[in-house]
C-alpha cells in the first residue's frame, strides 16, 4: 500500500510523499483522492446507505475517480433487481450524468473496475456491454475494464458496481 501511495504522489505531483505516507490501507483510498481532489457534492447518484461513493475530481485536464456506482435510479431506488443488463445499463448511464457533470465524456474514460456478484453473470454482462460501448465510445477505442468477481456488494439486490477514471478535459 506504501508504495502505491507513493507512486499516486509522484504521477500526480500533487502533495509530498511526507504528507500521506502514515496513512493506513483501511483509509488510503479515501485519504489519497482527499490529498488530490475536491467532492462533487452535487450528483443525485448517491444513496443514503453509502455516504462514501462520491466521485472524487482532480482539476480540469487531470483525472477524475468515480467511485463505484451501483443501478440505482436518481431517487435512489434500485432498478433492474434481478436483470443484470438492466443493472449494466443503469449503472453506465449513472457513470455517463457525472461524466457528464465533470464536462467529461465516455471516450475520456482511461478505466474501468467492474466487480460483479458471481461468474454465472458474466455472460450477461458481456452481451449488455457488447450492445452499449459501441454507442458510449463510437470511436472504437474502449478502456481496460478489469472484472472482478466478489460474493456480494452492500445490497443483496445489486448484482454489479462499476468504478472510471477519466480525463476531465482542461
Amino acid at each position: 500500500m506504501a508504495e502505491l501511495l507513493r507512486l499516486y504522489v509522484e504521477r500526480f505531483n500533487r502533495q509530498d510523499w511526507d504528507g500521506v505516507r502514515a496513512l493506513t490501507s483501511a483509509d488510503a483510498r479515501l485519504r489519497v483522492a482527499d490529498c488530490f481532489a475536491g467532492r462533487l457534492a452535487d450528483s443525485p447518484y448517491f444513496v443514503e446507505y453509502e455516504r462514501g461513493s462520491v466521485p472524487w475530481r482532480m482539476a480540469p485536464g487531470e483525472l477524475a475517480f468515480i467511485a463505484g456506482q451501483v443501478a440505482v435510479d436518481r431517487s435512489g431506488v434500485s432498478v433492474g433487481v434481478g436483470d443484470l443488463a438492466a443493472q449494466t445499463n443503469q449503472v453506465f448511464a449513472n457513470i455517463g450524468d457525472i461524466l457528464k457533470d465533470l464536462g467529461s465524456h465516455f471516450e475520456q474514460v482511461v478505466q474501468l473496475t467492474t466487480y460483479l456478484t458471481g461468474a454465472d453473470g458474466i455472460p450477461a454482462f458481456m452481451s449488455a456491454r457488447e450492445a452499449l460501448f459501441p454507442k458510449l465510445f463510437p470511436g472504437g477505442k474502449y478502456p481496460p475494464n478489469t472484472l472482478l468477481v466478489i460474493d456480494r456488494l452492500v445490497k443483496p439486490e445489486f448484482m454489479l458496481e462499476i468504478e472510471a477514471i477519466a480525463r476531465v478535459p482542461g
